[in-house]
């Protein structure tokens, strides 16, 4: 007798909590860094004669902190779908086995 699909079915609860744990994580500690990049560099920083290397470097620093934001901005959407995930999994799987028991009891 062959399983169903269902019964190949099998979300370790422990392992998607480390992994929501470790993307909150991951925003919490990217959101001070990203902040702490956008620091710009003062026109002057390279001399009078390299000033044209701040508008360089602030484009970077621009973008690194763009991209940082994002990144901690993604972090938290994936843990947040972690656990969305991990809840709504758990209510089908509750749901369908009390549909199973109410089945098995003759429908009563």
């Amino acid at each position: 007798m062959s399983a169903t699909a269902a019964e190949h079915i099998h979300l370790d609860a422990d392992v998607l909590h480390r992994q929501s744990t470790a993307l909150d994580e991951a925003a919490s500690t990217l959101r001070p860094a990203t902040d702490a990049a956008a620091h710009r560099v003062e026109g002057t920083a390279f001399g009078a004669m390299n000033a044209g290397l701040s508008l360089a470097i602030n484009g970077l620093v621009n973008r690194t902190a763009d991209l940082g934001g994002q990144a901690a901005v993604l972090a938290a959407r994936m843990g947040y779908g972690v656990d969305g995930a991990v809840s709504t999994f758990t209510e089908l799987e509750q749901s369908g086995a009390q549909l199973i028991a109410k089945v098995d009891e003759g429908g009563r």
